[in-house]
């Protein structure tokens, strides 16, 4: 601590200050770069995890782009309770992608899509691949039928059927089994990586 005597300053303890702030400095500096070497090294492994992931899609993910690449919201609501008028309640085995009507619904691997109709579903496309298929109803239009390839278009997003609003409702049956969430395939497939 420096003190004041007069009009000027006592300089006897300068040199330890500056040695202890040099020393402080240093330290500063040191773990300064252990923390860059740690973010270059979490940068690192998150890229790789992302060309892992990226890999993943292409080559063996389910969903290989996309079903809905418009969707302004996608609904995790698998398993819940669906209560409308004129319908009888059940629970919804799907997964609800919100876009605007006439948006394309993309083939999300390659298999051979069919068309029908129902009365809950409206105008419907299944699409089977190798590992199961899906579901699309409520569409307002329909896109490629018969084999078709990955990101080719199979439909266009409406709302007929038992549909309160314009979307895709879309079900997965790995297997041609019963309904499995289709969510998580949803999120790897749709949902931009931060």
């Amino acid at each position: 601590m420096l003190a004041r005597h007069g009009p000027w300053v006592d300089r006897t303890g300068l040199p330890g200050l500056l040695a202890s702030s040099r020393r402080e400095a240093a330290q500063d500096d040191r773990e300064l770069g252990r923390l860059r070497a740690w973010a270059a090294d979490r940068v690192d492994a998150l890229t790789a995890e992302l060309g892992s992931l990226d890999y993943w899609l292409a080559t063996i993910g389910v969903f290989r782009v996309c079903p809905v690449p418009g969707a302004t919201v996608i609904h995790d609501d698998f398993g819940e309770m669906v209560r409308l008028p004129k319908v009888e309640p059940h629970v919804h085995q799907g997964s609800d992608i919100e876009a605007p009507t006439g948006a394309a619904i993309l083939a999300p691997f390659d298999g051979y899509a069919t068309a029908s109709r129902s009365y809950l579903g409206g105008l419907e496309v299944r699409l089977r691949g190798d590992a199961g298929y899906i579901y699309n109803a409520h569409l307002s239009g329909l896109g490629a039928l018969g084999y078709v390839e990955t990101g080719d278009t199979i439909g266009y997003i409406g709302s007929t059927g038992d549909s309160t609003a314009p979307h895709d409702h879309l079900e997965w049956h790995p297997w041609n089994a019963t309904a499995r969430d289709p969510y998580p395939l949803l999120a790897a497939s749709c949902l931009p990586v931060a």
